[in-house]
């Protein structure tokens, strides 16, 4: 039986050379491969826990072996022991000792925890080898070294998501109406002028239907702003339900004001879907002491050279509604 020793100092200082230089899939790809060279290794994984507590399942994150397995179940292989929070090293006979690693062949096994803020085993470290292996303690301190750069990479790779998510969660919040959470103006315009460039690139259909509701003044000065919030409230959230939520991007443009873009409805279609938006805006209000009605342009983005131009015409539009009466839509 093989038992191995190395220079720790130069190992290292070559691991450290090696990996500085690195982040996330790649350092864990080049930690790896070291590994197999520095245990004279035939099969170098690293697995990530799917879950912490009472882990059953493991991810894969990274193996020298192709087309390795991407997730296991922990029963009946080596790597269970190490989730028990233990360096394990097994030096014969593990594909005899563990029902799972039966077709693998393999002899021996180290495996090394990776641990969380909370000193919690979340991942782990495998070294196999078909040869019988054993080393010396110099070599498990050297791989636990190696371990902990793994703990700090992965660190940093949870930092860097939950910032991430932080950004995302902010950039959310800058672009929804506080009132009824629908997009905002600003949004509005990023979105019509994306709108814009896919429909010329890509031959697809939009349109633009601008809403304002009608006498919204009124039912402020009589029922006060309390009852006009819930006015725009209700109203955005009949819009919602009565759109497509993978086609139809709803937002408030000001005070009263709100703007839908839809994707792929032909003239019927819109007529149909602003009919059913007015129909189902009405039911809401019956027993109201007021009405609720919008008076709506609608314009083709296919008929424009300009998201500007898109935009002037489905407001012009809709002004032309108030003129004619209000509660109605002009195409």
């Amino acid at each position: 039986m093989q038992k191995l020793k190395v220079d720790s100092y130069e190992v290292l200082k070559s691991m450290m050379e090696i990996t500085s230089p690195h982040l996330g899939k790649k350092f864990l790809q080049i930690i790896c491969e070291e590994l197999k060279k520095l245990f004279c290794a035939d099969l170098v994984f690293i697995t990530h826990a799917v879950e912490i507590k009472n882990t059953k399942n493991v991810k894969v994150l990274y193996s020298t072996l192709e087309n390795f397995v991407e997730e296991f179940n922990l029963d009946d292989t080596p790597c269970q022991l190490v989730y028990n929070n233990n360096v394990v090293l097994i030096k014969e006979d593990v594909y005899l000792n563990f029902k799972a690693s039966k077709k693998s062949k393999m002899e021996s096994f180290l495996g090394l925890p990776i641990h969380n803020d909370q000193g919690e085993c979340f991942g782990h470290v495998a070294i196999l080898s078909y040869n019988k292996r054993d080393y010396h303690e110099q070599m498990i301190e050297i791989a636990k070294i190696f371990v902990l750069r793994i703990e700090a990479e992965a660190k940093r790779e949870i930092l860097e998501a939950e910032n991430e998510e932080i950004k995302k969660k902010l950039y959310l919040q800058s672009i929804r109406d506080d009132l009824t959470k629908l997009y905002n103006r600003r949004y509005f315009t990023l979105k019509g002028e994306e709108v814009f460039i896919q429909v010329k690139r890509n031959d697809q259909v939009a349109s633009l239907i601008f809403l304002d509701i009608d006498n919204f003044k009124t039912i402020n000065d009589a029922c006060g702003h309390e009852e006009g919030d819930f006015v725009l409230k209700t109203l955005a959230i009949v819009f919602q339900q009565v759109s497509r939520t993978d086609a139809d991007y709803i937002f408030r443009t000001g005070g009263e004001e709100f703007a839908i873009i839809v994707m792929n409805m032909n003239l019927d279609q819109l007529i149909f879907y602003t009919k059913s938006l007015q129909s189902e805006v009405k039911k809401q209000f019956l027993n109201k002491e007021y009405k609720v009605t919008f008076s709506v342009g609608i314009s083709n983005f296919n008929d424009f050279t300009s998201w500007q131009e898109v935009y002037k015409n489905a407001d012009d539009k809709m002004y032309k509604a108030k003129k004619a009466g209000k509660d109605c839509f002009i195409c």
